[in-house]
């Protein structure tokens, strides 16, 4: 399983026949598949996402992931950082 596929770019291989993908998968912080979003999809865990090169984010980012969590502590876990139209504009 892919921990994350990024993808709708244009990924240009190193090897000899120059290849050209748009999606690459990431599995424990190296890249491990390359492809179309299609194939790539299905990949991906079911905790897992995408994201979209050319495309701004709003999120949020906590200390520890509330799913893994008891449900009583997931209002302590703390907030680590904050995106918003893709730039960071809080951090810890």
């Amino acid at each position: 399983m892919l921990d994350t596929v990024f993808h709708n770019g244009r990924i240009h291989t190193l090897d000899d026949e120059d290849r050209v993908y748009e999606a690459v998968g990431v599995s424990h912080g190296r890249i491990t598949a390359l492809g179309t979003e299609h194939e790539l999809k299905f990949l991906i865990g079911p905790r897992n996402g995408t994201i979209e090169y050319g495309k701004r984010a709003d999120f949020t980012v906590m200390a520890a992931d509330p799913r893994d969590v008891p449900v009583e502590e997931v209002p302590g876990i703390p907030f680590t950082m904050t995106v918003v139209g893709g730039e960071i504009v809080w951090a810890a």
